[in-house]
């Protein structure tokens, strides 16, 4: 963007890779499973519903990774320009709101973590904006933003998991909100099965 910044919110590619096999996973074996439960035999119900359960029990292990598969094909946008800042994400999420009613804003910071039968591995870093509002501003592009809203004024938009996707915001914050930016905030680790925690 010449009038600003586009910030990449895709995760990071081995996050997408490992969503989409699990996605696969859980689809074939799911599907595996209901057609097996669905399939006309002389089986009892009790029987046929075992399979089916199983098969269900596979679909809801995959959403988290359906989810991520998801946000990976369909990524939220947000642009930090030099009035202001515009997201727009998924289920209807959006959120536009000019510096001037910004008192301070903070990137915060996560690592996400795989634990595998005692083992623990460290995947990306994600990233949300933190924005504090001023009290007393009533910026007309909060309406669909309520999903975004946290305790206060403050509102809470993802960034990504990419690194040079923090590294951008993280200059142009500094750009647009010099004095009012505080950098950013490291909160902790997040398991891979929490999808939105901690933001």
């Amino acid at each position: 963007m010449q009038d600003g910044w586009l910030i990449d919110t895709r995760p990071p590619g081995e996050e997408i890779r490992r969503a989409t096999a699990w996605t696969l996973a859980a689809v074939v074996f799911g599907g595996v499973f209901v057609g097996a439960g669905l399939w006309p035999t002389d089986d009892s119900t009790m029987l046929r519903l075992i399979p089916i359960l199983l098969g269900l029990l596979t679909f809801l292990g995959g959403l988290p990774s359906m989810r991520r598969l998801r946000r990976a094909l369909k990524p939220a946008r947000l642009a930090l320009t030099p009035t202001g800042v515009e997201y727009s994400g998924g289920q209807g999420e959006r959120l536009r709101v000019d510096w001037t009613d910004v008192r301070s804003a903070e990137l915060r910071t996560a690592q996400l973590v795989y634990s595998r039968r005692g083992r623990r591995r460290e995947g990306a870093v994600l990233t949300a904006l933190e924005l504090h509002l001023d009290p007393h501003a009533t910026p007309a592009g909060l309406a669909e933003a309520h999903r975004l809203a946290r305790d206060g004024h403050v509102y809470q938009v993802r960034v990504g998991g990419r690194s040079e996707s923090a590294l951008r915001a993280h200059e142009a914050l500094q750009r647009y909100l010099p004095g009012r930016y505080v950098g950013s905030q490291h909160i902790g680790d997040v398991n891979e099965r929490v999808e939105h925690a901690p933001f």
